[in-house]
């Protein structure tokens, strides 16, 4: 079985999605959304030539009819082009965050509704990791026990000469909890099987940019299902030094505790084992996963139900670093 899928926009990480569409024997490129100039940005990543560019998503569904929906824009503009799509029938991959308002949320989740056949995910690439699939493997497991505390902490140079000028702008970019940490709210609740309950949240720009348009860091502390909970923190003031992201996560349990770097191995310390964890498991991307799920008539690795209860706690999250109290995420 082969579906068609059309991509609108070749933002942050499109090369993800179009990489997935390589690897996937059951996808066939059909039509881009925006402008001839990003042709050579695609097709420096695909190896199919001459895909039609449409003006609009919906120019792209009359003609060419997809099966599936790939977004990877401006964060604030995707939940528009998402509910187009899913109205249309048509299934969703996207670049995060998904979206950036409750507003939009509130849409996606009633034309899903009305649409429930369709299936929306998004490139919460944590997921196709093996240091963090060996994390949660341990965790469901047993391993290190009842899940106590989590800490994680993702964090990047600013490179304000390489990144978009959306990405400074908090109303397009949702800032650091939607743009960098929500991969480790994702991954925390992900590995723990557990539930947020509520949430207290800080941002900030310590570095002087532009108070109004962005913050360079965030730590957010949150409550979980039986008196677990998570400490996160974001922030782009890594030194060129360092090389890369700067990225951590600590599970703690009633019997152990697990954690990965960026830089480092998995270690795990528990009643039956001590020391670097080597078997990691094999990571399956999540283009090609969502794509066998949709043949096989089975969920994806991301259902739609765990994916709206992500942004439900990121949005939540986001509320209450800006009102300064604390949010109940089981009532958002």
């Amino acid at each position: 079985m082969t579906f068609k899928i059309g991509m609108v926009g070749v933002e942050q990480h499109a090369p993800y999605l179009f990489g997935g569409m390589e690897l996937s024997e059951k996808l066939e490129f059909v039509g881009y959304v925006g402008e001839e100039s990003d042709r050579a940005t695609f097709e420096s990543q695909v190896s199919t030539r001459d895909v039609p560019i449409y003006p609009t998503l919906n120019d792209l569904i009359d003609q060419q009819d997809p099966d599936i929906v790939g977004i990877s824009m401006i964060s604030s503009q995707q939940g528009r082009q998402i509910v187009t799509a899913l109205e249309s029938g048509k299934h969703v991959i996207t670049d995060k965050p998904l979206l950036t308002t409750r507003e939009d949320l509130e849409s996606v989740k009633a034309a899903l509704a009305a649409n429930p056949t369709t299936r929306v995910s998004m490139m919460l690439t944590l997921r196709d990791s093996p240091q963090y699939l060996a994390l949660r493997r341990a965790v469901q497991n047993g391993e290190i026990g009842d899940v106590v505390n989590c800490y994680a902490k993702r964090s990047a140079t600013l490179r304000p000469d390489a990144r978009p000028f959306w990405a400074f702008e908090y109303d397009l970019s949702g800032g650091p909890i939607l743009d960098l940490v929500i991969h480790d709210i994702d991954a925390v609740s992900w590995i723990t099987g557990l539930d947020y309950v509520s949430t207290v949240s800080y941002q900030a720009n310590v570095n002087g940019h532009s108070p109004e348009s962005f913050y360079d860091h965030s730590q957010s502390l949150l409550i979980m299902e039986g008196g677990a909970s998570l400490i996160v923190e974001g922030h782009r003031n890594v030194p060129d030094s360092y090389q890369g992201m700067d990225n951590r996560m600590t599970i703690v349990g009633t019997k152990g505790h697990i954690e990965c770097s960026s830089k480092g191995p998995v270690l795990q310390f528990s009643e039956d084992f001590a020391g670097e964890v080597t078997d990691l498991p094999e990571p399956r991307h999540l283009v090609v996963d969502f794509a066998d799920a949709l043949a096989a008539g089975t969920e994806p690795t991301i259902t739609n139900n765990e994916l709206m209860r992500l942004m439900d706690a990121c949005l939540g999250v986001k509320e209450a670093s800006e009102t300064d109290q604390r949010v109940n995420l089981q009532a958002t």
